[in-house]
């Protein structure tokens, strides 16, 4: 919103020197607060045999199923917001005959409502455990919503109101997206994980450009809108494929003596019952 108000009101050329200067300011904040962002990990993981901590292969742990698939999610996803940040706005000048100020509130709409979502969804996250359900539904009604646009021309009235809906329903689906990724990552390199997964990001990104720019060289902005549909529902298929691929590799306990289970035997140790619920001679 403020790189396009600058933009407006100046030239492309302050946009630019401003989100440069807001990554300094940024990184000096980071800086000067440095000593607030170190946090010790308690987290150690013990052999089988309870030896000493196992040490996860980086390639073991990177290259299993369901995080590649968190990966293609990632890499959706960044493909999806790409083309609507950076080829929307050119979009809607040549396809749907908005102006230049209409174009940047369309854009700017489904932003603000990411923004929103985002804050949305990080409640939702705190009171449900079912994260890939809430992804897939965000997924799949941006789609359906990002889908409407490509198909209506000319309507402002239309296209504003599904942005900001559009937006706040790909937004809300992010604090569950992390969730579901770290418990991807059980029992793995919780960093390296991270680090491969988000690099997702950095393809989609970079590839988003050469089908998008592309298509609008062919005179088909619509079909823009039409990608960035198709991909994120493709991205809702891969959520439900890294929970379809998280749950075996947590394998039933059943039999295994849980923490309650333990605790009630050693009372009943204690009151001279074995475990079996017969009285100790």
């Amino acid at each position: 919103m403020v790189v396009t108000t600058i933009t407006t009101f100046g030239n492309w050329r302050i946009a630019l020197v401003v989100c440069g200067v807001a990554g300094f300011v940024v990184a000096a904040i980071l800086f000067a607060n440095r000593s607030l962002l170190v946090c010790t990990s308690k987290r150690t993981e013990v052999s089988p045999a309870g030896g000493a901590p196992q040490q996860t292969r980086y390639l073991g742990a990177v290259l299993s199923p369901v995080i590649v698939m968190g990966f293609a999610y990632f890499a959706l996803t960044s493909f999806s917001v790409q083309g609507v940040q950076t080829f929307g706005i050119a979009s809607f000048i040549a396809g749907y005959g908005f102006t230049l100020p209409v174009a940047m509130l369309a854009v700017t709409a489904y932003l603000v409502g990411n923004a929103v979502g985002i804050v949305a969804g990080g409640v939702l996250a705190d009171r449900t455990n079912k994260h890939h359900r809430v992804a897939t539904s965000g997924m799949t009604v941006a789609s359906a919503l990002i889908l409407l646009v490509s198909g209506v021309n000319g309507f402002a009235e239309i296209v504003v109101p599904v942005m900001v809906v559009a937006g706040m329903a790909y937004g809300i689906t992010q604090p569950s997206r992390d969730i579901i990724i770290r418990q991807a990552a059980a029992g793995g390199g919780l960093g390296s994980v991270f680090g491969f997964v988000y690099s997702g990001f950095d393809l989609g990104s970079a590839t988003a450009p050469l089908l998008f720019g592309t298509l609008l060289d062919h005179h088909a902005p619509h079909a823009v809108f039409l990608s960035i549909a198709t991909t994120l529902a493709l991205a809702a298929i891969t959520v439900m494929q890294v929970r379809q691929r998280i749950t075996p590799r947590f394998p039933s306990r059943r039999g295994r003596p849980t923490r309650r289970r333990a605790r009630d035997e050693r009372r009943r140790r204690g009151k001279g019952v074995d475990p079996d619920g017969l009285k100790s001679a």
